[in-house]
């Protein structure tokens, strides 16, 4: 029987991308074989966010798998993302990468 964590993703817009990293490390050393991340509909802007901006999932994704090897990353909920945001969002951070 395999076990996976879902629902992950409710307060992406207030924490730190290495909070996600550890999460997906720890969920993996604890045996579970998935992780699975919502993205929120709407932007929080209250007390919990702190009015930063969310994080995007496809990058918090891609960290966690670079820091993983066998938990599986997928998505609950992933909204549909017109071409011209996607490359707002992933290509800085392709261009900072380092190998």
């Amino acid at each position: 029987m395999r076990f996976g964590l879902s629902g992950c993703g409710a307060g992406l817009e207030a924490a730190d991308p290495d909070d996600w990293i550890e999460l997906a490390e720890r969920a993996e050393r604890l045996g579970f074989s998935s992780l699975w991340i919502n993205e929120e509909h709407f932007q929080r802007r209250d007390h919990t966010s702190g009015g930063r901006h969310c994080l995007s999932p496809l990058i918090v994704a891609a960290a966690m798998a670079a820091r993983t090897r066998h938990i599986r990353i997928g998505f609950s909920v992933l909204l549909q993302r017109s071409l011209e945001r996607l490359s707002f969002e992933v290509m800085p951070r392709l261009q900072t990468a380092t190998p």
